[in-house]
Formats: structure tokens, sequence, C-alpha cells
């Protein structure tokens, strides 16, 4: 049963820490994130492991490779969430500016598979204007909502 949550005012000020973040899935099974392939360049990865070894969230972030000599400025991102009640994964991208490139893809893509994050004051919160620290602290609060107490963050970065 999906838990939908009708149009709210965006709280990007609320603190992005894990320890008061609450996660709503409002879907259970939605698979939209896809391979990239050879024509994407991958700029960002982000794993979250447990103590058991498990991969409950991966995070890809990646450009268009461009014969051009001018890039495509567009961030792509892809998210998989794996646990025993679902299986979610959503995309997401951002070609704007004025904020952290990465954590916007990463917003849009947590959109797409129906993840909302919300702080102490159940306000909705966003990580697209909090860079690093703030997709940091929502995938360790979507780990925490599955049951996952004792994990390991793993991220690496690649030259463009």
């Amino acid at each position: 049963m999906a838990d939908i949550v009708g149009s709210e005012q965006r709280n990007s000020k609320t603190e992005m820490e894990p320890s008061n973040m609450k996660i709503r899935m409002t879907q259970k099974k939605i698979l939209v994130a896809r391979d990239t392939g050879s024509h994407k360049k991958t700029i960002a990865k982000f794993t979250l492991i447990t103590a058991d070894l498990d991969v409950p969230v991966r995070v890809r972030w990646f450009v268009r490779r461009s014969s051009m000599s001018v890039p495509d400025p567009t961030v792509y991102c892809n998210v998989w969430i794996h646990a025993e009640r679902f299986d979610i994964s959503g995309r997401g991208r951002y070609g704007g500016g004025g904020i952290n490139m990465n954590a916007a893809a990463f917003q849009g893509a947590l959109d797409s598979c129906g993840v909302e994050l919300y702080g102490d004051d159940d306000c909705r919160s966003y990580v697209d204007d909090g860079g690093d620290s703030a997709v940091d602290s929502a995938c360790e609060a979507i780990a925490k909502s599955m049951g996952y107490l004792k994990f390991k963050i793993v991220r690496e970065d690649f030259q463009l």
C-alpha cells in the first residue's frame, strides 16, 4: 500500500542529521535506474555496506560522454535501495547551477523511487542544497529505517 503525500512546502533548511531524520517509503517495488553503458562517465559512487556485508544503498553519479569539446553540464544519478521487504531504484538529473549538482540529482533519484525524508518537526526535508554530507545523512537514515545499525560508507570520486 502506497503512502502518498500531497504537495508540501520545501524545507531545505531542516537539519540533515541521520539521528533525527525519518524516512517514508511510498512504494515497495519501483525499478527505474538503468545501466548507463559506455556513453556515460561515472564521476562518483557511494556504497553503504553493513556489518553483515549487505549493501542496502548504492548510488552512482555520472555525466554524458561528449565527442564535442563542450561537456554536457547535466549530472545524472541512479540510486538502488534493497531490503527484505522491498527493492526499489530511481534516477534523477540536475543541469542547473547554484547548488550541489550531485545532491540535486540524488534528490531527483529519491523522488523518482518514492523515498521521502522528514526532520524532527515532521516537515519534509530535501538534500538538494545540502551537499555530500546531506547525501551521507540521507543514506544513513535510509539504512537505519531498514533496521541496519552498523554500517560503513564507501565513497569513490572520479576525475572527469
